[in-house]
């Protein structure tokens, strides 16, 4: 009796070793690492944050949300980095713990006088330190807390005080179908062309033209990237008087106006809807530039052949 008792009480060990064994092996795995770095940051959402703050010894800028739109002073920022970056410093996917204690700070370029970054949601705010880059990511702490964490996926600029890294170079987004006037200044000559069901024609003449010239017009216009804001002291170099003057009403009856100037090695350009000079390549000028006398109608189909325009009936099939 005393040996069935000693059986089962073994046995019983033996299925709650093998129950321990089976939670641990095929239980999700937790990175305690990252748990412990996400609790800093409880308080906060990427989509949340309305105000970031980047400082650096004699430098800072403070970027603010706007709606959708992100900004600094007065100028619109790459809102889609700016995201990239909350998102990855609030709720990365994965991080590795690299320091638990100060003493490594100054090596990994986080220490007290580092660059400093502050993302506020409105109610609270909480300050990180962007350390030195590797190949593998980007060294960061808390500020007030000492242990040290590599982040992979921080955009490259996350800690530039430098305006031009984070303003938006796309200066215009314009689907070619919801144009409905293109009118080009050049040289005091005016070139003006409408679109109506998907055909371009100009205003006194309703024959289609074939849109081949100004292709690349309308492909520039529906992601016009430019090199970024005109460094102040390069203002001058660019001609006083405009080269050309584009203006594209939408299908809403919105219009904006691009004014370019042209430069020694490169262009201006001057958008209606958006504060700043942004620079662009010469090519983009050219692009521009439409000569009216290589617009041509697109010729006219042919009519099909019929039986009372003289052309005979098909003989019948024999059976």
């Amino acid at each position: 009796m005393k040996t069935n008792r000693t059986i089962i009480y073994l046995t019983g060990i033996f299925l709650v070793l093998i129950a321990v064994w089976a939670f641990k092996t095929y239980s999700p795995t937790r990175d305690t690492d990252l748990d412990q770095y996400l609790a800093l940051w409880s308080n906060f959402n990427p989509d949340q944050i309305t105000q970031i703050s980047l400082t650096k010894t004699g430098s800072n800028l403070s970027m603010q949300k706007n709606g959708n739109t992100w900004q600094a002073e007065g100028f619109d920022l790459n809102s889609a980095l700016i995201t990239d970056l909350a998102t990855n410093l609030i709720k990365p996917t994965n991080l590795t713990l690299v320091s638990l204690t100060a003493a490594k700070h100054a090596d990994l370029g986080v220490a007290s006088d580092s660059a400093q970054l502050t993302l506020s949601n409105g109610t609270d705010q909480q300050s990180v330190h962007l350390g030195l880059t590797t190949s593998s990511g980007r060294y960061v702490r808390v500020a007030n807390a000492d242990p040290v964490y590599l982040i992979p996926e921080l955009p490259a600029m996350a800690g530039s005080t430098t305006l031009n890294d984070w303003v938006d170079k796309t200066l215009t987004k314009i689907d070619q179908t919801q144009i409905t006037q293109i009118k080009l200044d050049r040289s005091g000559k005016s070139l003006t062309l409408n679109q109506k069901d998907n055909q371009w024609t100009f205003p006194d003449n309703a024959q289609a033209l074939d849109p081949t010239p100004f292709a690349a017009l309308l492909s520039t216009l529906s992601s016009f990237t430019t090199q970024g804001l005109v460094p102040a002291d390069s203002a001058k170099t660019f001609a006083s008087t405009p080269a050309l003057t584009a203006i594209i009403t939408q299908t809403d009856n919105q219009s904006v106006t691009l004014t370019f100037y042209s430069g020694k090695d490169t262009a201006m350009v001057v958008s209606s809807a958006r504060a700043g000079q942004y620079q662009i390549a010469s090519s983009v000028l050219t692009t521009f530039s439409i000569d009216p006398t290589s617009l041509k109608p697109l010729p006219l189909a042919s009519p099909e052949p019929s039986a009372a325009a003289g052309t005979p009936p098909p003989s019948p099939s024999p059976s």
